[in-house]
């Protein structure tokens, strides 16, 4: 009814003009039926100053898909341009430009799922799942799959709480702890948690720590 309120940007080409920024204003002219759009023409940018101005009209934007923002910034650093660069060209401090770049690891099956699901999935879930290598991205979605029912896409972040809930409560056997100078079974009973005394103690932590990390693993 109002017409297009921010003009289109575009460069020349020799073949004509590129959008730069109005992708989906371009595409709501089209199916408006209107011949012709308002655009600013760039007569002479590079390749890299186009890519700049994309990413920057598409991060600004509230709506913006987090997931596609990080394969942007994947594309700028393929660029040649540094985390550091990055955050000054968009106005954002660096740590959350290397938060972003976290979800370029996660796997294609998890972001095709992510993307038909009707849940909203948070970006520190997001980052939470990225940061898993991607056999273990793969096996955890080759679970999810089974789990569901025909082609309900529903509940996925109630199964990955869940799972997630699961690993963070991984115990280990401690079988193999029961000669160890750092086990405590001789003044109480072994590890805290494990057993029904809460004042038992692994006083060895790290050792501890990495067995527990296993476990969570398997």
């Amino acid at each position: 009814a109002q017409g297009i309120i921010q003009r289109l940007a575009v460069r020349k080409t020799k073949d004509g003009y590129e959008i730069i920024d109005g992708h989906r204003r371009t595409a709501a002219a089209l199916a408006a039926g209107r011949a012709e759009v308002p655009c600013d023409v760039y007569e002479s940018m590079d390749d890299g100053a186009a890519q700049v101005r994309t990413v920057t009209a598409n991060v600004q934007r509230l709506e913006n898909d987090p997931i596609k923002e990080a394969g942007a910034y994947e594309l700028m650093m393929k660029d040649g341009k540094t985390q550091k660069e990055i955050a000054a060209i968009l106005g954002k401090s660096e740590q959350y430009v290397a938060r972003r770049k976290r979800l370029i690891a996660l796997i294609p099956e998890w972001r095709e799922t992510i993307k038909k699901s009707e849940d909203v999935v948070s970006v520190s879930f997001l980052e939470s799942l990225a940061a898993y290598e991607p056999d273990a991205q793969r096996a955890a979605h080759d679970a999810f799959e089974s789990d569901q029912t025909g082609d309900d896409e529903d509940g996925i972040i109630e199964w990955l709480r869940n799972m997630m809930m699961k690993i963070s409560e991984a115990k280990f056997c401690t079988n193999d702890c029961a000669n160890c100078p750092h086990n405590t079974a001789n003044k109480s009973v072994l590890f805290a948690g494990m057993f029904d005394d809460e004042d038992a103690r692994c006083e060895n932590r790290p050792c501890f720590d990495r067995k527990t990390n296993e476990a969570a693993d398997e």
